[in-house]
């Protein structure tokens, strides 16, 4: 299943050229290795996700492919490339299953999604986990583009993790994080991640993580989200295989799952 889902992640990669890591994306300041620790044990803990950015190009498939690398052993990427596709996963719920959508947009392109069926994807947040990424730069314009495809409100709520990545001239940064939404599919308030951000389901989305351009840097916002042990253990061994130039994706990918172990 590992040699599938890395298969499926490599399909997020339109522009040739080596899929880049989180690692790569530490390197090149994209992104902190402790946010990126964080963003794992999210991911690794249950989370939906979605990346965004306005522009075309800025690298919001990048860092959803990097992101994917972090999902549990034994979890399994579906390509929903139709609405079929997804009216047939609505059927059944999928805890071992995260649903991918390559762009919730209006493209005839391989894994696009739009109207209808963009809408019933987002709503299978509430059973099962999804990832895609978006034209948007703030959580507004996310929710503002989803509801304008008839997604509800609830629905985008239940979206534990938003990514937000610019590019400005030759550097990319991800410029913020928000989280809040179901978390985990079907957890119940006691153990959802939007209690633990934000103090109770379908509250809205709250800022984690932020660029200050003026300093380079990333500031953090609140307290940890997720399991701080296993968000440091994920930071440490990407600085570690930064340190060892170990930045090949599959490479790293298997390390992830390694590192984690099943549940995190």
């Amino acid at each position: 299943m590992t040699a599938r889902n890395r298969d499926l992640i490599e399909e997020l990669n339109q522009r040739g050229g080596r899929t880049l890591s989180l690692v790569d994306l530490i390197e090149a300041g994209t992104l902190s290795a402790k946010m990126a620790g964080e963003l794992a044990a999210l991911v690794r803990s249950g989370a939906s996700f979605l990346t965004g950015a306005r522009e075309g190009g800025a690298g919001k498939s990048t860092l959803l492919a990097g992101l994917l690398a972090c999902l549990p052993p034994g979890e399994e990427i579906v390509t929903l490339l139709h609405p079929g596709a997804v009216k047939a996963a609505a059927r059944t719920p999928a805890p071992g299953r995260c649903f991918l959508c390559h762009e919730i947009g209006s493209g005839s392109w391989y894994g696009y999604l739009w109207g209808r069926a963009a809408a019933d994807f987002i709503g299978l947040a509430r059973q099962s986990r999804i990832a895609s990424c978006l034209h948007a730069d703030t959580p507004e314009e996310m929710k503002a583009i989803l509801l304008s495809q008839s997604a509800g409100e609830t629905d985008f709520a239940q979206v534990g993790l938003l990514s937000f990545i610019r590019r400005m001239g030759g550097r990319r940064r991800v410029t913020a994080v928000y989280i809040a939404g179901g978390g985990a599919p079907g957890a119940g308030p006691e153990t959802s991640l939007a209690s633990a951000a934000s103090g109770a389901p379908g509250a809205p989305h709250r800022l984690r993580w932020s660029w200050d351009p003026a300093r380079d840097v990333f500031l953090s916002h609140g307290g940890p989200t997720a399991d701080p042990a296993l968000a440091g253990r994920f930071a440490r061994l990407f600085e570690d295989l930064q340190r060892k130039g170990v930045r090949e994706f599959g490479e790293v990918m298997g390390r992830v799952l390694r590192a984690g172990g099943a549940t995190g």
